[in-house]
């Protein structure tokens, strides 16, 4: 077997990820335990932060209830990635005189902007993790103390936590994402923004909002707004198989590109908008690595290679890259591109066949 070449080392960096190691007869203490737990736990929180995103995935709905509003169970995950988990519907039970007690008489902090002066109060609904401890126990005693004398509690138990704000801070509004800002993650495969890494925990931004309650003598009226969702993968894999899969497969646009014309013809049918006669493209563009008619297709360059009789853009290819400048009056980087970009043109189309 050869051997690997050597590697050039840098550096070397801690990122602050620590875990327990054991061997045999070793004394492992509580702490050793309790980091082996914890590291999985923060391990699991980055990989919903950084790989999921942050949102409700399902549930977690504001309903009227007989007695007021009721929060159905569901799933979500916080942005410091822990997840919001309720196992079953749950009864905010005296919301109207926390609402009251937020927004006391004389306040217009919680009136609505489109309401004035009816006696309606609002405020905003989130929901967060929290964690509380309990069953507490005895241990081993220090010196000769009695080991009741110090409990500690043996269990974590994950709650959640329904905090009122009478007003929804900027940072945690939703914004409607569009196809032009997401496109370039997706497709091209051009140079985009860092993708934003999300905060660690913050216990006064790790909020989901769950809505807007408005309460009144009349009741309460509940707004689902400004609530981010996150959708689960086999969700959007179905939604791919159905609105996608299913569809009539377009005609193949015959593949023939040994004139400029034909291949003209054929990247309109493939949803590019042509350089070479104006025409507007036929559809969406179907090659996810090419954004445009490759550049060779200018007229003015066409006419320069038709006068040397370079009928079409297999001929142009097998050019010297002597006669290439001659003929296109480039320089041999411009020339060098323009071929770049119409092989990859070539090859991409190929995979239709």
């Amino acid at each position: 077997m050869s051997e690997l070449p050597p590697n050039l080392t840098l550096l070397k960096h801690a990122n602050g990820v620590s875990e327990p190691l054991y061997f045999d007869r070793q004394i492992v203490r509580a702490s050793d335990l309790n980091l082996g737990r914890e590291s999985r736990n923060a391990e699991l929180d980055r990989m919903r932060r950084y790989a999921l995103g942050t949102g409700i995935v399902a549930g977690l709905i504001l309903e009227p209830g007989e007695k007021g509003v009721v929060l159905t169970g569901g799933y979500g995950v916080s942005p410091s990635g822990n997840e919001v988990f309720l196992e079953r519907d749950l009864q905010l039970e005296n919301l109207d005189e926390a609402i009251k007690e937020l927004c006391p008489e004389g306040s217009d902090a919680c009136a609505l902007d489109e309401v004035e002066e009816t006696g309606v109060l609002s405020a905003w609904l989130l929901i967060r993790p929290m964690l509380a401890e309990a069953q507490k126990r005895p241990g081993v005693s220090d010196d000769c103390g009695h080991p009741a004398n110090v409990l500690r509690p043996a269990r974590a138990c994950h709650t959640v936590e329904i905090v009122l704000l009478k007003t929804l801070p900027d940072a945690m509004r939703h914004t409607a994402p569009t196809c032009k800002t997401r496109n370039p993650f997706i497709c091209f495969g051009k140079a985009v923004p860092n993708i934003e890494i999300p905060a660690a925990y913050d216990p006064h931004t790790d909020l989901l909002v769950l809505g807007r309650v408005s309460f009144s003598e009349d009741g309460f009226d509940i707004e689902m707004i400004e609530r981010r969702r996150l959708l689960p993968m086999q969700l959007m894999q179905e939604w791919l198989m159905a609105c996608l899969c299913n569809q009539e497969p377009p005609e193949e646009p015959d593949l023939d590109i040994e004139t400029w014309e034909k291949l003209d013809d054929l990247t309109i049918a493939l949803g590019y908008d042509s350089r070479f006669t104006g025409r507007p493209a036929a559809g969406a563009p179907r090659l996810s690595a090419v954004d445009q008619q490759p550049r060779i297709m200018e007229p003015d360059l066409v006419e320069k290679l038709m006068t040397f009789d370079i009928t079409g853009p297999v001929q142009f290819m097998r050019l010297t890259q002597r006669d290439s400048m001659r003929f296109l009056g480039l320089p041999l980087a411009q020339v060098r591109t323009l071929k770049r970009e119409l092989e990859a043109f070539i090859r991409a189309i190929d995979t239709l066949r």
